[in-house]
């Protein structure tokens, strides 16, 4: 210990008052001095252990593995920066918990979307929520242009505002805007009919596979962590078409008022919202299950009506027969155009740390959406030492998560650069298919009407980019 630094004229007195303190079983708290080196000696016993002595086995004929440090001797991530804690300001803890952030928010620049118009208390809202104008658009929002006109290609980005920047619970009856954008990766004959299949389906409908959470897992590792194995005929993989399960008489509006009404508009379809005939029927009480099972009784046999109206002069077309699922099943496959089903890849991951743990050296929890292993692996790229930006080996910036906070709400932006997407997804064969999806709603707690928004794009490995109109649905729950 003395050799590190701890010795007994600098800290016995500190670390003897400590002791004399009731513990506690809080996470941040002041703690000796001298568990630290008990924490150092835990780990160097913990490394000696794993790269001299065999791992026990869990069967006779299996291999033992030792992949890493177990996840529960990770308590503090080392390839962090340092964050700025609120002890450093003169004048003591500060209420802005952003200037404690590990990744603080950065100043406006050419990544950032325009703020949307929102109406005030006085202005016609629902107007506003019905209108088609300045909605979110791939065509402007997929690719940004920076100073040098250099084009980057969102991967991910999360956008909400507020009329007049409050918080949920502080804007009771406010306007409020949100749009998401996600991307995949999909085998490059098969991005032509993933987009047919996505162009009248709203992607709120989580028919595509969500991207990976990481935990226990250091920020630096990701970049050399060996990839999971994407097996394209894995099913976990393959995109959904729909599932026909019926809601139980429990999920009414109480529990997913999302789910009652829509009216279409523009190119939204029946499909879009397969449960909109259900009715909200006070939950758990036996006549609410009599009604319910009957509606679905009803509500079946009226799609066995309408599909044989449809098929009275001839077989339907494919798409008109999606559209009405008749039978209580498992979800089944979105197919390409020789049968097999559409694989599709995440291609970005989400990192975090949390701050609430034993890691004291930061006052926030950390959040990086980063790209997935599949497009990050064998590249050589290296990590900015205090920024979420990732460089190639000659040193040129390819990717940046960035994240901005403006007076009506905040935007978490990944971009790539474009000449390297490409080159990645021409080595993996792949194109890549970008997703967004919103809302226009007012923030309450109250029955409500809202628009959700959808429009999906792609990019092939040749650069051509092919962007579907834009579709929208009026929802409302009111009983």
């Amino acid at each position: 210990m003395d050799e590190l630094g701890w010795s007994p004229e600098l800290f016995d007195e500190f670390d003897s008052f400590r002791r004399s303190i009731p513990s506690s079983r809080q996470a941040h708290k002041a703690e000796r001095c001298g568990k630290k080196y008990q924490w150092l000696a835990l780990h160097e016993l913990t490394e000696r252990l794993a790269n001299h002595h065999h791992v026990r086995q869990s069967f006779p004929h299996e291999p033992p593995v030792y992949d890493r440090i177990d996840p529960l001797l990770l308590e503090i991530d080392p390839s962090l920066p340092p964050a700025h804690h609120p002890l450093d300001e003169e004048d003591g803890a500060v209420e802005n918990t952003d200037a404690h952030a590990t990744f603080s928010p950065e100043p406006a620049g050419f990544w950032v979307p325009a703020a949307p118009w929102l109406p005030g208390p006085d202005d016609p809202q629902d107007r506003w929520i019905e209108s088609q104008e300045n909605l979110p658009d791939l065509a402007e929002l997929s690719v940004r242009t920076d100073e040098h006109g250099r084009r980057w290609v969102v991967l991910h980005e999360h956008v909400t505002d507020d009329w007049g920047g409050q918080e949920w619970e502080a804007a009771e009856g406010q306007s409020q805007q949100w749009h998401l954008i996600d991307s995949w990766l999909v085998p490059d004959g098969q991005c032509p009919a993933l987009l047919r299949f996505l162009k009248d389906r709203s992607v709120m409908g989580r028919w595509m596979p969500q991207a990976r959470e990481t935990h226990g897992v250091y920020l630096a590792e990701l970049l050399h962590e060996p990839s999971a194995d994407f097996d394209p005929h894995d099913d976990h993989w393959h995109v959904r078409t729909w599932k026909t399960d019926e809601p139980s008489p429990t999920a009414t509006s109480k529990d997913n008022p999302a789910e009652l009404t829509a009216t279409s508009t523009e190119t939204a379809t029946p499909h879009d919202d397969p449960y909109a005939w259900i009715e909200d029927d006070a939950p758990n009480t036996d006549n609410s299950v009599t009604k319910w099972r009957r509606r679905q009784e009803e509500a079946r046999t009226k799609r066995l009506h309408q599909l044989a109206e449809e098929w009275h002069t001839g077989p339907t077309s494919e798409a008109s027969f999606f559209r009405w699922p008749m039978v209580h099943a498992d979800p089944d496959e979105a197919h390409g155009p020789r049968g097999k089903p559409v694989s599709a890849w995440p291609a970005t991951q989400d990192y975090g740390w949390s701050h609430s743990g034993y890691d004291c050296s930061m006052d926030e929890s950390v959040s990086v959406t980063l790209l997935s292993q599949r497009l990050m692996n064998g590249c050589g790229l290296r990590q900015h030492p205090s920024r979420p930006y990732w460089y190639d080996t000659t040193n040129t910036l390819q990717i940046q998560y960035r994240t901005h906070n403006r007076p009506t709400g905040r935007v978490r932006s990944l971009l790539v650069a474009q000449e390297w997407l490409l080159a990645r997804l021409s080595a993996l064969g792949t194109g890549l298919v970008q997703g967004l999806l919103g809302e226009r709603q007012p923030v309450t707690t109250e029955p409500r009407t809202w628009q959700e928004f959808s429009q999906v794009a792609g990019l092939r490995t040749d650069g051509r980019t092919t962007i579907k109109p834009r579709i929208s649905t009026i929802r409302n729950n009111h009983h």
